[in-house]
């Protein structure tokens, strides 16, 4: 497996993942470990703040998408091991309720019907309470802001985790300007691409490997 012939340029990667199986988790461990060898990991504020100082060479970081119970069983185990900071990014429409997002169970049920009991549990969000459990040391919390299913209650997740959200996941650009209002200061959007000189921290890629053929 041969990865991209980016690493080691100048510039930064922000790398987001929504790990589920045995098999998505050891393909984003292997890719983590790659991008080791020519980054050095910090969190996705530590991203924003050096992007802003016109620093963008050298910098990894981790981005997990949901707060799934795979994250909490698999992934995150994974990255305290290998002494790796990350960004959990978190929405209160799902948090506790042992449920799918919302906009996975219209998937769902367009699909057909499938029984929760037949699904993979570790799917399913996980609690408040885990999520406080994070030692802040070696984690950030961000706002994930996924349109069309109502306000986020920033106050809200604040209020449950204890702990001030400063960066944001934004899945549609058209809605920055009121992630922006909440006071967030670094914001990863859809857009695919490495952190190059003159990046808008309120606007940076994420990147994705790619698997070259020999």
């Amino acid at each position: 497996m041969i990865f991209s012939r980016l690493l080691g340029l100048k510039n930064s990667l922000l790398l987001l993942y929504d790990p589920v199986t045995e098999d998505s988790v050891n393909q984003m461990e292997s890719e983590i470990l790659e991008v080791r060898k020519y980054y050095r990991f910090v969190t996705l504020s530590e991203v924003g703040k050096q992007v802003r100082e016109k620093n963008v060479k050298g910098f990894a970081s981790v981005l997990l998408k949901n707060a799934r119970k795979s994250t909490f069983l698999r992934v995150i185990p994974l990255l305290r091991g290998e002494n790796i900071p990350f960004t959990l990014f978190l929405r209160s429409d799902c948090i506790g309720m042992n449920r799918l997002p919302p906009e996975e169970e219209q998937f769902r049920k367009e699909k057909g019907s499938t029984a929760l009991n037949e699904m993979n549990p570790e799917q399913f969000f996980t609690t408040w309470g885990k999520i406080k459990e994070l030692p802040e040391r070696e984690s950030e919390l961000g706002l994930h802001f996924f349109a069309g299913f109502g306000p986020i209650d920033l106050k809200y997740i604040q209020e449950q985790t204890g702990r001030v959200l400063k960066s944001a996941y934004c899945e549609n650009t058209k809605t920055l300007h009121e992630v922006k209002e909440l006071g967030i200061e670094t914001v990863v959007t859809e857009r695919v691409g490495a952190i190059s000189k003159g990046a808008n921290p309120f606007d940076l890629p994420h990147w994705e490997m790619e698997v070259e053929e020999n």
